[in-house]
């Protein structure tokens, strides 16, 4: 529908495009970044020695693109339905970064 409204392919488009009237992919980034640092802070005075972040793959691949080693792009950490990683925070680098691994959680697992 953008294509037919405005004659503009939208994988030609930059990345940081915002769409009509929303946030671009940085204002995005940044408020995915800020809520998952207040809950890190919150479990750590809470002495939480795990927690858990139930998201939406953009926030996943938000955070992902900026906390996990060795590190990637965005899209490199799209997840499937019922998928996401697990991040060690006492691997943690100078600049916050952390070791992860993939998992999938589907309904058979307790």
């Amino acid at each position: 529908r953008y294509l037919a409204v405005t004659g503009v392919q939208t994988c030609a488009l930059p990345i940081s495009l915002p769409f009509p009237g929303g946030e671009s992919r940085k204002e995005v980034r940044d408020r995915c970044i800020r809520g998952i640092e207040t809950a890190l802070k919150i479990a750590e005075k809470e002495h939480a020695s795990q927690i858990a972040f139930v998201v939406h793959g953009g926030t996943i691949m938000n955070v992902m693109e900026k906390y996990a080693r060795p590190q990637g792009q965005y899209y490199d950490f799209q997840v499937k339905n019922g998928e996401g990683y697990v991040l060690n925070l006492k691997s943690k680098t100078e600049n916050n970064q952390c070791n992860y691994r993939k998992c999938s959680f589907d309904k058979k697992t307790e």
